[in-house]
C-alpha cells in the first residue's frame, strides 16, 4: 500500500492496537507458519521497519502480522500511519491483492467479505473526487455496493463482473473461481456445497455437509494464504476429494442402515442420551470407525435393555410382596 503524503508516521505503543472488525470476516494466517516465525525473528532483530495502516481510534487496517509480532516481543511502541475510519474497506482490500506472498485468486478469496463495502467506498471516494475536479473514473455499478454481493450464491451480470474485475485488477476466471470457492468453503449452512454436489450426482445430508465444508476450510485456507495454493487447485482437490466423501457416504448409509435393523424395536427416547448421541455419529463416520460405533452402542442397549429387566422384575416382586401382606 503506497504512503500517501499528507499521512505523517506516529509512534504508538502495540498494547492499545486492535484489529479493525472488518478483519473477523477475513482468514488468518496460523501464527505456526514458517512466514510468520521469519518475520517475527525479523522484527526482533531490526524492528517494525514498514508502517502498519491504522484508524485514529487504533483499529489496525493492514499489519496484522507486524503487530502481532511486535507484541510477542513486547516492543513499546511501532510506527503507524492514520487513514481515515471509511477508507478502511478500500485499504484493506487494496492491501491484500497487491501482496506478492500470496496469490492473486486467493488474495481475492479472502476480501470476498468485504467486496460490498470496498465497492461502496470506491464510489464514495469517486464522487469526492468529482466535487474537487478531479478525474471521476467509471462509476461503480449498484449491485457491486451491495453488502453480500459476492458471498451470497446470487447472480451477477457480466457488467457487474467486469466492473469489478477492473477495479480488482484481475481476470473474469480468477475473481469467479475466487468466489466460487468462498462460497464452498464459507457459505452458512453449506447450500451452496450440497447443491454443488448435487450436479455431480452426489447426495451429502446437511450435518455431513457442513463437517464436510468445515474440514475442507480448515485444510485449504492455510495454504492459500502461505501462498501455496492457487484458487483453481483448490478447487479441482475438493472436486476430488467430494467426488470419494460421496461414495464413502453411501458405504456409510448402506452399513448403517443393516445395523441400525437390529434395533428397530428400541425406542430411542428410552434410551441414555449417549447411545442416542452414539448412534447419529455412527451414520457420519467412515465404515470402519462406524463399526467400532456399532459394537459400543450394542454393549450399552444390551447393558440399558437388562436395567430394564432388573427393574421390571423387582417391581413384580414388590407387588407380590404386598399382595401377599394383603
Amino acid at each position: 500500500m503506497s504512503t500517501l503524503d499528507h499521512l505523517k508516521v506516529e509512534l504508538r505503543d502495540p498494547a492499545a492496537l486492535k484489529p479493525h472488525p472488518l478483519r473477523a470476516r477475513m482468514p488468518k494466517r496460523a501464527k505456526d507458519s514458517l512466514a510468520f516465525k521469519a518475520l517475527t525473528e525479523s522484527i526482533h532483530t531490526h524492528g517494525v521497519n514498514e508502517p502498519l495502516a491504522i484508524t485514529a481510534d487504533g483499529h489496525i487496517i493492514d499489519g496484522l502480522e507486524r503487530w502481532h509480532a511486535s507484541r510477542d516481543w513486547q516492543l513499546e511502541s511501532i510506527p503507524c500511519l492514520v487513514h481515515a475510519d471509511e477508507d478502511a474497506p478500500r485499504l484493506i482490500v487494496e492491501s491484500l491483492v497487491a501482496r506478492r506472498q500470496m496469490q492473486r485468486g486467493a488474495a481475492v478469496y479472502c476480501v470476498i467479505p468485504l467486496m460490498g463495502e470496498f465497492f461502496t467506498n470506491c464510489e464514495n471516494q469517486r464522487l469526492q473526487n468529482l466535487t474537487k475536479g478531479k478525474n471521476k473514473g467509471a462509476a461503480i455499478p449498484k449491485n457491486l455496493q451491495k453488502a453480500q454481493c459476492f458471498s451470497k450464491p446470487s447472480d451477477l451480470v457480466s457488467e457487474d463482473l467486469q466492473a469489478a474485475c477492473a477495479k480488482l485488477g484481475v481476470s473474469d476466471e480468477t475473481l469467479r473461481q475466487a468466489r466460487r470457492l468462498w462460497l464452498l468453503l464459507n457459505e452458512h449452512g453449506a447450500d451452496f456445497l450440497r447443491t454443488e454436489m448435487g450436479k455431480q450426482g452426489l447426495d451429502l445430508p446437511g450435518v455431513a455437509a457442513v463437517e464436510f465444508q468445515t474440514h475442507q476450510r480448515l485444510a485449504l485456507e492455510p495454504r492459500l494464504l502461505a501462498g501455496e495454493l492457487g484458487v483453481g487447485a483448490a478447487l479441482a482437490g475438493m472436486a476430488g476429494k467430494a467426488s470419494t466423501q460421496g461414495k464413502e457416504r453411501v458405504d456409510n448409509v448402506n452399513s448403517t442402515a443393516t445395523f441400525l435393523a437390529k434395533f428397530r424395536d428400541v425406542k430411542l427416547n428410552s434410551l441414555p442420551r449417549a447411545i442416542e448421541m452414539a448412534l447419529a455419529d455412527a451414520e457420519l463416520e467412515d465404515v470402519e470407525r462406524m463399526h467400532t460405533t456399532a459394537v459400543e452402542i450394542e454393549k450399552l442397549t444390551l447393558a440399558v435393555l437388562e436395567e430394564r429387566m432388573r427393574r421390571n422384575l423387582a417391581a413384580e416382586r414388590d407387588t407380590n410382596s404386598e399382595n401377599v401382606g394383603l
